[in-house]
């Protein structure tokens, strides 16, 4: 034992006190064991001996542990939240005051179905408030059983027969939060007299059609009223295959917008007209439009529903948005979000689809605004972008910053009555990757992670002009993940040469040898046939093209055309991959490459 331990010790018995805690450490026999010794009595206050248990901790904080552990049972993870509850409360008084105090609790074990009345009384008698969530499940289809066309079961005619019907008039009174499964005989739902009385006040409506593709028009007569509730207090509202006309003037707290899958006939609204609604909705923070846009307005399923919104808005600012997702036709997301004021920080989803309606025009405010908001020399993607092609599709994403910018386009062909094509693009999905990649080159070159995710077989011969200039901003990339053998065939090229490419500088009026990721350190495959020879490259094997890469790579950075050499290999078999052979991975291995299988 040190002199400053053995002082502190010879301290400790001087001043030692009775209410002071004694601290001594037992070893096991055959080792040394320190002598019982005593903290100093300093001013502050010390230690007490008294054991402390959970009772002890403040009632509000023991309320949120009893809340939490209410549904996270891990030895019975399908335990019912009710008699969960009540296990609890019976654990001693103050467990029981404290779980008979907490509305929360008890709102969470609401269910509108398979709940005893009994049970169904006694959660409402003890819930205070607006605590619950009223959630109306998808009934069960059934048939008629003489011509076997599928009968649509009615919420509210489920309510009326319901043996807790009165109960569920009650719980909806008390209720914050309205979620409903629809089916096509739901038309009336809004009508329905317990649910029309509570919706100005709810703060969370969703209604879903998901059973069925057709677009349920809901009846909406008397459900504005100016006099009663002039401001409802909606906080989000999500309608799925469902909608009924947005006045915003009552939506003045909405924070989360969500429509999805209108019908382009009857109910879905142009840009223009979800402009003028958005317009008087400044508190939005997600707002998300998906198939809900259509060219010509949809007048007939909405007449006189519109006279209170601003009419044909040139811009909209939405200065709290955090997140935007838009699916629709190219032209309808280029005549939306071009006219959107948003913040920087704000993450943005766009999935076109329909991209034979695109013309140059179009498509060049839509790759002005891109190039507006995100080309500039600064980080602002993150470290981490990824590509994807397939033959109808091609997508770009970043994957580790927020804000977040994922943009999808599929072609979505248009075919005639006999399965003839009637509708097809004139470009192919590299060539529409690459031209939207070009107004995004600056936060690129910021990139040291890219990945690659090519699902069909693409000739690389041909697409020698994509990975040649669409790479080019890489400069800084470390690690490329090639994440299918499709993958690592479309970089084929640059295996044979190692990405040297020749670059025509129009200002010296030279042409220049630079090599495309000058940076790179790391490759990881995944699900590559390094094995079995590949007839489009002469018969030679993918471990033979990862080898010369890396011969090529290792001659480039003597000559100081790169800056790095490739030192890692990360070799996923997957599901269908192959390994290269044993000479091949000798071949890496002296060259300094450390391979992971």
């Amino acid at each position: 034992m040190d002199s400053s331990l053995n002082r502190l010790v010879a301290h400790s018995s001087r001043q030692g006190q009775s209410n002071d805690t004694s601290v001594s450490v037992v070893a096991n026999a055959n080792a040394l064991t320190m002598p019982p010794f005593k903290y100093p009595s300093w001013p502050q206050p010390t230690f007490d001996r008294v054991q402390r248990t959970i009772n002890d901790l403040p009632p509000e904080i023991l309320s949120e542990i009893l809340f939490l552990s209410e549904f996270h049972d891990s030895k019975d993870p399908d335990a019912d939240a009710f008699e969960v509850a009540q296990q609890l409360s019976t654990v001693c008084r103050l467990w029981r005051h404290i779980m008979l105090d907490h509305s929360e609790i008890w709102a969470r074990c609401f269910k509108v179905v398979d709940t005893p009345r009994k049970k169904m009384e006694m959660i409402l008698q003890r819930v205070r408030g607006d605590r619950l969530d009223f959630e109306l499940p998808a009934l069960p289809l059934v048939s008629d059983p003489e011509t076997g066309d599928v009968i649509w079961p009615s919420m509210v005619e489920f309510w009326q027969t319901s043996e807790n019907a009165d109960l569920l008039d009650k719980a909806m009174a008390q209720s914050r939060i309205f979620l409903a499964e629809l089916s096509m005989a739901d038309a009336d739902i809004l009508q329905w007299g317990p649910i029309s009385a509570r919706l100005p006040l709810l703060q969370k409506i969703s209604l879903e059609n998901a059973r069925y593709r057709d677009c349920l028009v809901l009846d909406h007569r008397g459900l504005y009223d100016n006099e009663r509730h002039p401001h409802w207090h909606t906080r989000s509202l999500r309608l799925v295959g469902c909608f009924f006309p947005i006045k915003p003037t009552f939506f003045c707290f909405l924070e989360n917008l969500c429509i999805r899958d209108l019908d382009p006939v009857t109910t879905a609204l142009t840009p223009q007209s979800w402009l003028n609604i958005l317009a008087a909705l400044p508190r939005l923070r997600r707002l998300s439009l998906e198939d809900a846009m259509t060219d010509s307005e949809a007048q007939s399923a909405f007449p006189d529903e519109h006279d209170d919104i601003i009419m044909d808005v040139p811009s909209v600012n939405l200065p709290t948005l955090d997140e935007l997702t838009i699916k629709s036709r190219f032209h309808h997301i280029v005549s939306l979000i071009t006219r959107l004021d948003i913040p920087d920080t704000c993450s943005v989803h766009i999935s076109f689809h329909s991209l034979f309606q695109i013309n140059t025009s179009t498509f060049g405010t839509f790759t002005s605004w891109l190039e507006s908001r995100y080309n500039h020399d600064a980080p602002i993607l993150g470290s981490t972008i990824m590509l994807q092609m397939s033959e109808l599709a091609c997508a770009f994403s970043n994957t580790s910053a927020q804000p977040h910018l994922d943009i999808r386009g599929e072609f979505m062909r248009e075919f005639d009555e006999r399965g003839a094509v009637l509708h097809d693009v004139d470009f192919t999905p590299d060539e529409l990757l690459f031209a939207l990649l070009a107004p995004l080159q600056a936060p690129c070159r910021h990139a040291t992670d890219l990945r690659l995710y090519i699902v069909h077989e693409f000739d690389p011969a041909e697409h020698q002009t994509f990975w040649m200039h669409a790479f080019a901003p890489f400069a800084a990339v470390e690690t490329l993940w090639l994440m299918s053998h499709n993958s690592f065939c479309f970089m084929g090229p640059m295996c044979e040469d190692g990405g040297l490419m020749q670059s025509y500088q129009s200002e010296q009026g030279v042409w220049k040898t630079r090599f495309l990721l000058p940076n790179l350190r790391s490759l990881l495959t995944l699900d590559v046939n390094f094995a079995d020879p590949v007839s489009g490259w002469d018969n030679v094997s993918l471990g033979t093209m990862l080898l010369n890469l890396v011969k090529k790579r290792k001659k480039a950075r003597r000559a100081r055309l790169t800056n790095a050499i490739i030192k890692e290999a990360s070799l996923l078999k997957g599901n269908t991959g192959k390994l290269p052979a044993a000479a091949e991975q000798e071949g890496l291995m002296a060259y300094a490459v450390r391979i992971i299988q």
